[in-house]
């Protein structure tokens, strides 16, 4: 009987070390943009800062930071919520600047779209329909070239394009069976020069000119 009294309070000290711990710092209320009343609420948890944001009682924003002079400083992970209780969205910034991985979602579940940003640059980029298939794809390299396409949702393509820093390059768009629908060039990431067109069945059809005349 001593072993199990000597065991038992051993336990119950291990059971409460790891209960969950939350101080509150600050809390109050505030009305966003649209008159909506929202209850926000800061605390240490685990020794993590955290902020908390309700609306008519249901999770609407948590942001968290190690602690609560980064969250001050604007280093901190944000999650926002759909009224059903799954995330709509996930961002974070590092000192008040767009960074790290972000992703959002549809209202099921199912992830719309994930990017990566480096100190507010988009690098990488992907989109999703609704169905699971990629929408759009993008990339940003440090020299500031950029490569884009997007596809129907039959998985054919729609649009792809590269450009300089600029914006100066070259795009191609797609009718829905595949065939190309048009192609020519980019000049601050707009349509430049004569753009020649075609129709679904490949049959060519008049150019149209940006920027310059016609010679007939």
């Amino acid at each position: 009987m001593k072993k199990l009294f000597f065991i038992l309070p051993l336990m119950l000290l291990f059971a409460a070390s790891c209960e969950r711990r939350q101080q509150v710092l600050h809390e109050g209320s505030s009305v966003l943009d649209d008159s909506t009343v929202v209850q926000w609420k800061e605390f240490l948890d685990h020794d993590t800062f955290v902020r908390e944001v309700r609306s008519e009682g249901k999770i609407i924003l948590i942001a968290k930071a190690m602690n609560e002079k980064e969250f001050r400083d604007s280093t901190f992970t944000e999650t926002s919520y759909f009224p059903n209780g799954k995330p709509l969205a996930l961002r974070s910034f590092s000192h008040g600047k767009q960074s790290g991985n972000w992703k959002s979602w549809y209202e099921n579940g199912k992830l719309k779209s994930s990017s990566l940003v480096t100190n507010s640059v988009l690098r990488d980029y992907v989109s999703y329909y609704d169905d699971g298939s990629i929408a759009v794809t993008g990339s940003r390299l440090p020299d500031g070239t950029m490569s884009r396409t997007e596809r129907w949702r039959n998985g054919n393509l729609k649009e792809e394009f590269t450009t300089d820093s600029t914006g100066k390059g070259n795009c191609v768009n797609y009718h829905m069976n595949g065939r190309k629908s048009a192609e020519g060039k980019l000049f601050n990431f707009t349509p430049d020069s004569v753009w020649h067109r075609w129709d679904t069945l490949g049959v060519s059809l008049p150019d149209t000119s940006y920027g310059i005349p016609v010679l007939h």
